[in-house]
């Protein structure tokens, strides 16, 4: 899920689509990372995972995610949405899993919404 980084040659050279592309998909994957954090998916900046994960945190990234997905239809480029639409389907995967080991554990209420 790594986009393409434009090193400074390439950046003087690029045209503002494939600058904005980039910083499109980088958006897209810090989102996906702040909620696989939260999820206690990955490691967080301290190297740790989480030990109480925050899954109404990642919801809201998650639900933060599909609405740019439906506010950018029929405009982004086949290599964005293929990662959004991926970044999505995993997050959304790993949340129900986490929501899973959580109710087994007895420690979470539903979450709402």
């Amino acid at each position: 899920m790594t986009p393409s980084k434009l090193n400074e040659k390439e950046l003087n050279q690029a045209d503002r689509k494939k600058i904005m592309s980039a910083l499109f998909q980088d958006f897209v994957i810090q989102h996906g990372q702040t909620a696989l954090v939260m999820l206690g998916r990955m490691p967080g900046t301290d190297g740790q995972l989480m030990t109480d994960p925050d899954p109404e945190a990642a919801k809201t990234l998650i639900d933060q995610l599909e609405m740019l997905r439906d506010k950018t239809r029929g405009n982004l480029i086949p290599e964005e949405r293929d990662l959004l639409d991926r970044s999505i389907a995993v997050l959304q995967k790993d949340f129900a899993r986490t929501m899973e080991s959580m109710t087994e554990a007895g420690s979470q209420e539903p979450i709402k919404g």
